[in-house]
């Protein structure tokens, strides 16, 4: 079995510079965590949607953001632009997005401003989960 030594003496044998304890606690956040965007270009509009091309480092990604919500609530991340322009028509017209896509689904919802439209796409939502659920009780050989 394997006897861990004390601190003191692990620091005897390792001379850490105090600059480096310094910055312990932040080394021991979450690594590589860096939201920082590094470009932004408003690159679609339609009515109040836009979508935003947002650059970090090499990744690209996009913002599909209601104007007329608050940011913290009226906007989406994804990574493909198709989708962003996808989500707002469905938003706009109100339609049954074809995706089962958790994420994508649930970005209808964060874009949207109509109540109903919300409701609806969150009955689709627990539709598909409720689906799942059965999926994986079935595989599991229980059975209701």
């Amino acid at each position: 079995m394997k006897k861990y030594r004390p601190i003191d003496e692990v620091l005897k044998v390792y001379d850490v510079p105090k600059k480096l304890w310094e910055t312990e606690s932040l080394m021991k956040e979450i690594p590589n965590f860096d939201k920082s965007i590094t470009e932004s270009k408003k690159i679609y509009e339609y009515k109040e949607y836009i979508i935003l091309q947002v650059k970090h480092n090499k990744k690209v990604g996009f913002i599909v953001y209601n104007t007329n919500k608050k940011w913290e609530n009226g906007h989406t991340h994804l990574n493909s632009r198709s989708i962003a322009e996808i989500v707002i028509k469905n938003v706009d017209k109100k339609r049954k997005p074809k995706t089962s896509n958790l994420y994508v689904l649930r970005s209808h919802i964060r874009v949207s401003n109509d109540e109903e439209y919300i409701k609806f796409i969150e009955n689709l939502i627990e539709t598909k989960k409720n689906k799942e659920r059965k999926h994986y009780l079935n595989r599991k050989g229980v059975r209701k």
